[in-house]
């Protein structure tokens, strides 16, 4: 039980502010209040109050900062201080007393006592007076970091009005070229798959997204925002005097003792330009299909359907759900030497000897519809085309798949059945849709359950059924069905969960199904009849994933609703 959540309950809170809480926050009393925290619907006072009692630690009131020594001070760094929302404020060469205002998050206590070499006592204190004493405290490191950040900015715009190229060296020890570097460097060392940096009126807000969850790790004054947003814009050379509209592009940064390919998109609002970096997954294969956790029989439906020696096979869902993954694992169990195989991708993430894979490039010229025409007079076997974007690229593969290849594609759709309803939309007729389409799979990403922490659980029958599970109606209301609940540890950073697996669905397209997408049925119809036939639904192989440890009901309701 979240005890935090109770105690915010006892105290007063109402039930309409503690029901917008995301469920998967709720799960932790860490999680809990840093969502609150974040969306500040609740009094800071009050929530440091609650945390202090809830936590069995002191609630204080933040010292003058001129009473706390240098040699304190420096036990915490700038820049981790502002960022986790910590201050020290004493220290007997044996504890380090440190304000906070999440005593939950364990993470942050071992860290600071790693880094300082003492053990940590921790007082709560409320976030708007500790934000102050922060401020307070490394004065003068934030000024000499903005102005540092604000003479990079001045010689960035000389060097693009001059037209000049800037020396790699001096780029890369600039104030804005470390920041992005920090920034990037621990997203990686945490797993994220992407880095939001928004701009608010109290400043800049660095999100990542670890394991599909956002969540906020710091926030930089308002003043570093826009020489960090051409930072970024100069590495992936965008347009720096631009702000007005979107700009896309591609970084590649030396991170770990390699290079990590970045995708970078700068959107205008109405605080400034906010910028999204996908890191790309940079493993290099080879993928295991048998390693993808496929329900066996889901397993042989989907190699029957990629094994043929022509057709369209499709991976959908929507974005960030591991389609790419599922794709590049099948590719590498047909890549043999007798085949021709040729990719058209954007971005390349997967790189495979022999094949030959091909990167889009829009601004040049190059795009899928064009690559393909192309290709189709280069004899292959095997064309995987990265994502089917437009009529024009779903016809050309859809006339590939019925002339003798093999078309291996992703598609944004919800499930399995509405990808014949997304490509008649794109122009493509049902009939000939009927003839290429061989087998779909439809699939989400949830979170893995933490090893460490989770624990089994007993749910009713008619619990899972209330929920929207099929189980069997053999099964009375009351029988117990055994799954497994998230907890939180230090080791997952008290969410409760640790990397993701996929659940899908796999629609196979048999006579009847052919039949069905000729005449132009709907979605639900050729779904139902799929289940007729054998398959079983997202939600169905995630209750079995459930059943087995692997994630929770909680998780597969999130993914699936």
């Amino acid at each position: 039980m979240n005890r935090f959540l109770e105690s915010l309950r006892a105290a007063g809170v109402p039930d309409v502010v503690l029901s917008r809480i995301p469920e998967d926050r709720v799960s932790s009393s860490s999680g809990t209040l840093a969502w609150l925290l974040e969306s500040q619907l609740v009094d800071d006072r009050l929530l440091a109050d609650v945390a202090a009692e809830t936590s069995r630690h002191t609630r204080v009131d933040p010292p003058q900062a001129s009473s706390i020594p240098d040699p304190v001070v420096s036990m915490i760094a700038g820049n981790v201080a502002r960022t986790s929302l910590v201050a020290p404020v004493s220290d007997d060469g044996t504890y380090l007393d440190v304000l906070v205002v999440n005593p939950f998050d364990r993470s942050l206590v071992n860290a600071v006592g790693g880094s300082s070499g003492r053990r940590v006592r921790v007082q709560v204190c409320a976030r708007g007076a500790l934000q102050e004493l922060i401020a307070e405290l490394y004065r003068s490191d934030s000024e000499q970091m903005l102005d540092s950040l604000g003479e990079d900015l001045r010689a960035q715009r000389e060097i693009i009005s001059s037209g000049e190229e800037s020396d790699d060296a001096a780029a890369d020890s600039s104030p804005a070229a470390r920041l992005v570097v920090g920034i990037l460097q621990r997203a990686v060392d945490e797993g994220a798959s992407d880095v939001h940096i928004q701009p608010s009126p109290t400043g800049v807000h660095i999100r990542h997204r670890v394991d599909g969850v956002l969540r906020e790790v710091s926030t930089y004054d308002a003043n570093v925002h826009q020489s960090l947003i051409n930072r970024l814009k100069i590495l992936a050379q965008l347009d720096i005097a631009t702000r007005h509209k979107p700009q896309d592009g591609r970084i590649g940064l030396k991170l770990n003792g390699g290079t990590t390919d970045i995708r970078l998109a700068i959107l205008p609002s109405v605080r400034g330009e906010s910028a999204v970096m996908r890191i790309l997954n940079q493993s290099g294969g080879p993928l295991d299909i048998s390693k993808q956790e496929f329900a066996p029989a889901a397993l042989e439906a989907f190699k029957q359907g990629y094994h043929a020696s022509y057709g369209l096979v499709l991976v959908t869902g929507p974005t960030g759900s591991g389609k790419s993954t599922t794709l590049h694992s099948a590719l590498t169990d047909i890549n043999k030497p007798e085949v021709n195989i040729i990719t058209v991708e954007d971005p390349v993430e997967f790189r495979y000897p022999g094949v030959t894979q091909i990167q889009v490039n829009e601004k040049q010229g190059l795009t899928f519809a064009g690559a393909l025409r192309s290709i189709l007079r280069a004899d292959p076997d095997i064309l995987l085309v990265g994502e089917l974007r437009d009529g024009e690229t779903a016809s050309i593969a859809m006339d590939a798949s019925l002339t003798g290849h093999l078309v291996l594609s992703t598609l944004h759709t919800n499930d399995a059945a509405s990808a014949v309803g997304r490509l008649t939309k794109m122009g493509i007729e049902p009939f000939l849709l009927a003839s290429a389409l061989r087998v779909v799979v439809g699939q989400r990403l949830v979170r893995r359950l933490c090893t460490q922490c989770c624990r089994p659980a007993e749910m009713s029958a008619g619990q899972l059924r209330r929920l929207g599970f099929s189980i069997p109606e053999a099964a009375p209301d009351e029988a117990v069905v055994h799954v497994h609940e998230a907890v939180g540890c230090s080791r997952c950073n008290d969410t409760g969960y640790q990397g993701r697996l996929a659940i899908r669905e796999v629609l196979v397209v048999d006579d009847v199904m052919r039949r069905m997408i000729a005449e132009g049925r709907t979605g639900a119809e050729l779904a139902e009849r799929a289940i007729v036939a054998g398959m079983e639904t997202i939600r169905t192989d995630g209750l079995r994933k459930v059943a087995e440890g692997k994630t929770s009901v909680a998780e597969i309701l999130r993914v699936s609703a």
